[in-house]
């Protein structure tokens, strides 16, 4: 299932950023920034297998040199802790103040806004990702 709620991720950039597939509700930000950033991984797979340079992509989008990074977990780690992403984590971060995972499960949720954000999940790679940060991040 994916992990959506709109109260999490009020925004189409922040629903690239945040969404993720997983088999159970997250209980607290830290267990969803962890899948995040697992996420982010397999997204810069993804990329290097197309013959995409993730660090060329970084850089463009974001302004970060870390051509020093070789591997994927590398790359996904320096991209994790970077200030702009750090940024997106904070906003996150806030959004999970006073939510209640558990009342929020017992709610029914919009199945077109779920639909929709399975649909972004779908559709997102490192660049569309990238770009998603760029958004929120201010430069």
């Amino acid at each position: 299932m994916i992990f959506y709620h709109q109260s999490l991720m009020p925004t189409d950039a922040e629903t690239t950023l945040f969404s993720v597939l997983t088999s159970r509700v997250f209980a607290e930000f830290e267990d969803h920034q962890t899948a995040i950033t697992s996420r982010i991984t397999s997204l810069i797979e993804q990329a290097q297998k197309q013959g995409e340079n993730p660090q060329m992509l970084i850089e463009d989008y974001l302004s970060k040199d870390c051509e020093h990074c070789c591997s994927a977990s590398e790359i996904a780690w320096f991209l994790s802790t970077s200030d702009p992403m750090q940024y997106c984590f904070n906003k996150l971060a806030e959004n999970w103040n006073g939510y209640e995972p558990f009342l929020a499960q017992r709610e029914k949720a919009d199945s077109q806004l779920q639909q929709q954000a399975l649909q972004i999940y779908m559709q997102t790679d490192l660049r569309a990702y990238l770009e998603a940060v760029a958004t929120i991040y201010p430069i």
